[in-house]
């Protein structure tokens, strides 16, 4: 599934450091020289996978920006290679990246060992790596990626640092062996395929000097991506700019209707690749589980009518009811990755929440009197009886019609998608015809 990128960067040197220890790594970019204190760069790619980086180093001297530039030097050396292999099964993208990382943190220990001027030098670690429709956030270190769902800013990274002492890292490239092994957190980011949505990837440059609500308003109020990074970067520096601060902003949204029709099929293969991933370290995710087959009280309607005694009939009913509540969940779960910044998408999803809960009602009221009749001290032969009677009540043809009522909002939402998107097409044709003509 290709993907368009639009990637906007901006790494300043900030008010107090003479030297700019950060780095960054973008798919066919020159990287940051170590010696400049200033990098800008905006463009525009299509692919079905990019991994996109951003490194904060330290040390003494001028070791910072060796290691932060050897880092992203290893990236870039390896880049080929690790995106190209194919992904056989969900377990290949956290192995693959841990081997990346370990690769790279030997580089620069070793390097660091052999020569007393870098000695005490290291590297965080800040990325996404996009993948068929897909996003994967993995960090090591204190630098931060965030993604803005809808109109608001979600934090994906978390940080290694002592809370205590905010410099004192628990986690970076560069570490020595008798610390353990370097392990970076790996997780899928949800993320509703069929609509754009933006990445920022920062150093904390930026995050000691704003806090998430400011970094929020800008990432809103400015829609071009180079605009909001001059901005997030200007308003740091007048707050202190105390340390080197560097702002990648990735705009990504689908680049093909077929891919858009699609956004279904990856979003539930994305889903069960969240089951697998973030063993290597601890997601800022806690994720739901992978989607229930499907089947629902409705479609159990012989096994309950064909039930012989009071355990076969009590089985399929409770059965169907769990098989109800998984399907409840899925739906809440999905309106959480939908993008609400388009005000009928919006809308649609509001009704969608609101579907939900009175399903969820609807669920326990059935289920209420399922269990009344199943704890009774009664016979199982009269247990059975109102067990047969509740399975033609109104309370089971009321929580089937919800659920039901529930997909005609869910397929509203998906239809206020496509609207939305094909609004968006409409407007980019019309720039491009613009510019051209221009």
């Amino acid at each position: 599934m290709k993907m368009t990128f639009r990637i906007s960067a901006l790494s300043d040197v900030g008010l107090v450091r003479k030297n700019n220890e950060d780095n960054l790594f973008v798919p066919g970019w020159p990287l940051k020289n170590k010696s400049d204190s200033y990098y800008e760069r905006y463009d525009g790619f299509s692919a079905d996978r990019a991994f996109i980086c951003v490194y904060d180093g330290m040390g003494g001297h001028s070791s910072g920006e060796v290691a932060s530039y050897m880092a992203a030097s290893e990236v870039k050396a390896r880049y080929r290679r690790f995106v190209n292999r194919d992904v056989k099964n969900k377990k290949n993208i956290t192995s693959r990246m841990n081997k990346l990382i370990s690769q790279t943190n030997d580089e620069i220990y070793y390097s660091a060992e052999s020569n007393p001027d870098l000695h005490t030098m290291g590297t965080t670690l800040t990325g996404i790596y996009f993948l068929n429709g897909c996003a994967y956030y993995v960090n090591i270190g204190d630098s931060r990626s965030y993604v803005l769902n809808g109109r608001k800013l979600i934090q994906l990274s978390n940080d290694h640092a002592d809370p205590m002492t905010k410099n004192a890292l628990t986690r970076f490239l560069g570490m020595s062996s008798e610390y353990g092994n370097v392990v970076p957190d790996v997780a899928f980011v949800p993320s509703k395929i069929g609509t754009s949505r933006r990445y920022l990837l920062c150093s904390d440059g930026l995050t000691d000097m704003l806090d998430d609500k400011s970094i929020e308003r800008i990432l809103l109020e400015y829609n071009d991506g180079m605009d909001a990074a001059n901005q997030l970067i200007d308003e740091a520096k007048k707050r202190g700019g105390r340390d080197n601060i560097t702002a990648v902003i990735i705009d990504v949204k689908p680049k093909s209707k077929i891919a858009r029709a699609a956004k279904n099929r990856v979003l539930t293969g994305c889903i069960a690749a969240a089951l697998i991933l973030g063993a290597a370290g601890t997601a800022a995710y806690k994720f739901k589980p992978e989607p229930h087959p499907g089947t629902s009280i409705s479609e159990m309607k012989n096994e309950i009518k064909n039930a012989e005694n009071f355990r076969e009939l009590k089985d399929a009913i409770d059965n169907g009811i769990k098989a109800e509540v998984a399907n409840k969940d899925d739906l809440k779960y999905y309106c959480t990755t939908v993008d609400e910044s388009d005000s009928e998408v919006q809308r649609a999803n509001e009704n969608l929440k609101n579907s939900i809960d009175d399903y969820r009602n609807k669920i326990m009221a059935f289920r209420d009197e399922f269990n009344n009749i199943v704890d009774s001290d009664k016979e199982d032969d009269e247990k059975y009886n109102e067990l047969q009677t509740l399975s033609k009540d109104n309370l089971m043809t009321e929580m089937v019609n919800a659920g039901e009522e529930c997909e005609k909002k869910k397929q509203e939402v998906e239809n206020a998608l496509d609207a939305w998107q094909a609004r968006q097409d409409e407007e980019d044709e019309k720039q491009k015809q613009s510019e051209t003509s221009g």
